[in-house]
C-alpha cells in the first residue's frame, strides 16, 4: 500500500529525542502495512545522481500506489546551492512519475518546518537562506496530495503562510509507541515528578527551582531524563537538594520505564514564543500513555487538551510549586486525572495515530485499503 523513501532512519540510541521518535515511527508503520516497503539507499543520502536516480525508480516501480516522504527527513533537502538545484530536479521528477503512473504522495511534516522560523526565535537562518528554504518548501507542499501534520493550529498557519487548501491537511499528533514496559523504580510510597526532555528549554531552571521550594506533608521527588546541559550539574549541586535525581539522556524503553515509575510529568515552554502554540510534543503523548497527570506552562495547544481532557494542571507562570504542591498531596485529584489519561490514551500511540490518519487520507484520495 506505501512506500516510505526517509532520507535516513535515525539510530535506535536517538528514538527518544523528538523528530527521530517520528521517524522511526513511520518505519514501523509502514512495515506492518500489507506490501508496505522502506527505501533508504544509503544513510546520508549518497551521490547526487545516482540517489536521485534510485529514488525516481522506486518511484516508478514499486507496486504500492502511495508514496510516503517525511519532511524534513528528505532526500536533497539542504539550503546550500547544490541540494537547491537537485531537490528542484527530484520535486518535479516524482510529480510527474506519480502522475504518470497513477500514484499518490503522502507528505508527513514534523513541528520544524521554516514555519518555525516565524514562531521560534532562538534558530533563526540568515534571511536569504531563509528565502530559499520556504521557496523549497512552497514546491514541495504543493506537489504533496494530502499532508500530515502535528496539529490543527499547525495546519491552520502552514494553510496561510503557504497558500494551501485547509482540507488537503490530515492531523496526526506526535504519539508513543506501545510497549509492555514496567516500572523500573520500586514503589517506595513516594510521588514522584518527572521530566523528561531537553534542558535548553525556557523555563527549565525555574520548574526544578519550583520543587526544591515545594513543602509538603506526602514525601516527593523529582526525576530528570535528557541529554546533559552543562548548567544543570552546578545548578543542582547549588540546590544540594537530595529529593533531585539527574538520570541522563536514556533510551526510549529505559525512559518509558522511568516515567512509568513516577505519578506526575511536568512539562514547560516559552507561552511567549508562538512556535509551542502549534506543537504536540512526543512527551505529552508519553505521559498520557503512562497515565501520568500533567502539570504545564500555559502554552496553547498543550494547555487546551490538558484543560479540556482533565489531565493535568495548567501554570499560569514558570513558578509551578502550587500546582505540584496540589498534585503531591490530593491522591483523589491525582487518581482520577490518571484515570482520564487513561480514557484517551488509546488516541495517543502512534500506530492508532497513522491508521487514522491513513483513513482519512485515503477518504480525501478516493482510495480503498
Amino acid at each position: 500500500m506505501i512506500t516510505f523513501i526517509p532520507h535516513h532512519v535515525p539510530f535506535k540510541s536517538q528514538a527518544n529525542q523528538g523528530s527521530f521518535v517520528r521517524v522511526r515511527s513511520l518505519v514501523a508503520f509502514v512495515n506492518s502495512l500489507p506490501g508496505g516497503t522502506v527505501f533508504v539507499p544509503s544513510r546520508r543520502c549518497f551521490d547526487y545522481v545516482s540517489g536521485l536516480l534510485l529514488i525516481l525508480a522506486k518511484v516508478r516501480f514499486t507496486k504500492n500506489k502511495i508514496i510516503l516522504f517525511s519532511y524534513p527527513n528528505l532526500p536533497f533537502f539542504d539550503t546550500n546551492i547544490i541540494n537547491y538545484f537537485f531537490f528542484n530536479i527530484f520535486i518535479k521528477l516524482v510529480k510527474r512519475l506519480a502522475l504518470r503512473y497513477h500514484k499518490k504522495i503522502i507528505l508527513d511534516v514534523d513541528d520544524v518546518p521554516s514555519i518555525s522560523e516565524a514562531y521560534l526565535s532562538k534558530w533563526p537562518l540568515p534571511p536569504k537562506l531563509l528565502e530559499r528554504r520556504k521557496i523549497m518548501e512552497k514546491r514541495l507542499f504543493d506537489i504533496a496530495d494530502v499532508i500530515w501534520v502535528i496539529t490543527k493550529n499547525q495546519a491552520k498557519i502552514m494553510s496561510e503562510l503557504y497558500g494551501l487548501a485547509e482540507n488537503k491537511f490530515v492531523a496526526a499528533p506526535n504519539g508513543n509507541a506501545r510497549s509492555k514496559i514496567g516500572p523500573s523504580l520500586p514503589d517506595e510510597g513516594k510521588i514522584r515528578l518527572v521530566f523528561a526532555g531537553a534542558f535548553f528549554l525556557t523555563g527549565i531552571k525555574e520548574m526544578i527551582g519550583s520543587f526544591n521550594r515545594l513543602k509538603t506533608t506526602r514525601p516527593a521527588e523529582l526525576y530528570l531524563l535528557g541529554p546533559y546541559a552543562k548548567w544543570l550539574k552546578k545548578f543542582l549541586k547549588e540546590l544540594n537538594d537530595p529529593r533531585i535525581h539527574y538520570l541522563g539522556s536514556l533510551d526510549s524503553q529505559s525512559c518509558e520505564a522511568i516515567v512509568k515509575s513516577c505519578q506526575v510529568g511536568l512539562l514547560t515552554y516559552d507561552p511567549n514564543e508562538k512556535y509551542w502554540a502549534i506543537a504536540h510534543p512526543v512527551k505529552l503523548s508519553l505521559y498520557i500513555t503512562c497515565g501520568l497527570p500533567i502539570i504545564s506552562t500555559n502554552v496553547k495547544n498543550i494547555a487546551e487538551l490538558i484543560t479540556q481532557s482533565r489531565i493535568g494542571l495548567v501554570s499560569p507562570t514558570y513558578d509551578m510549586t502550587a500546582p505540584m504542591r496540589q498534585l503531591v498531596e490530593n491522591d483523589e485529584m491525582r487518581q482520577q486525572m490518571a484515570a482520564n489519561c487513561a480514557k484517551i490514551k488509546e488516541d495517543y500511540y502512534f500506530d492508532t495515530i497513522y491508521n487514522k490518519a491513513l483513513e482519512l487520507s485515503l477518504e480525501k484520495l478516493g482510495m480503498r485499503r
